[in-house]
Order: C-alpha cells, then structure tokens, then sequence
C-alpha cells in the first residue's frame, strides 16, 4: 500500500511500514510535486506488472516518454529488479529505467537505457 500524503501514511499506517514502502511513498510524493504544479504538465503514474512477476513499481509518462522507477535501499539492484527492468524495457521501445539505490554513492550507466542513481539525489 503506497500513500501519497505524509500524514495519511504515518496515522493509517501507525509507523509500522517497511522501510522499501516508506521509501516508495517519499519518492512518488518528491516526484510528483515537480509536475503537478507546474501548468500544462501531465504526469501518469501507472506500475509495470506482469503474470510472470516481473514488476516496476513506478512508471512514469510524461510527453509520451517512459520512465521506470525502481527503489532500492541497497547500493546496487538485485537480480530479480534487473529482470523486471529487461522486462519492461522489451515491452516499452523508448522507455527507460531508473534504479534509485539508497546505498549508491555517485550515479552509474549500466546501458544505454538503463542506470543507477543515488537515492538522495532525486529527494
């Protein structure tokens, strides 16, 4: 359960969150504050799953452009994220992934879609 609003999330939630959730709802509440005041921009927020589990939590569509997001709290993407980015990137042909790693220290191109940025740096 991802809640957009701090204090829906702390009273509903009594604190009791794991940490990869709380971290998802800070991202996605961070993130969408760029866009939703500015005029004219339309910002989708939709998730990536599929029957095989392959899953990207956040993809965000802005001007026809997709961006998948996925929240790490280590510093480099597990293997089973890295096949849910392949994923997601197979099925969207200008799509791109980001993995925002809370352990990460400086930001990391894996491919030419594909890269790893440090958590603080989008917050």
């Amino acid at each position: 359960m991802i809640f957009e609003d701090q204090f829906e999330e702390f009273f509903l939630s009594r604190g009791q969150l794991e940490r990869s959730i709380q971290l998802s709802t800070l991202v996605l509440r961070n993130v969408r504050a760029q866009f939703d005041y500015r005029p004219g921009a339309r910002l989708r927020v939709e998730c990536y799953k599929t029957r095989g589990g392959a899953e990207v939590p956040w993809i965000l569509t802005y001007e026809g452009k997709e961006l998948g997001l996925i929240i790490n709290e280590g510093s480099e993407p597990t293997l089973s994220q890295t096949r849910s980015s392949d994923s997601f990137l197979r099925s969207s042909s200008g799509g791109k992934a980001v993995f925002l790693c809370l352990g990460a220290k400086v930001p990391r191109l894996l491919d030419s879609r594909s890269m790893i940025v440090p958590l603080g740096w989008v917050l």
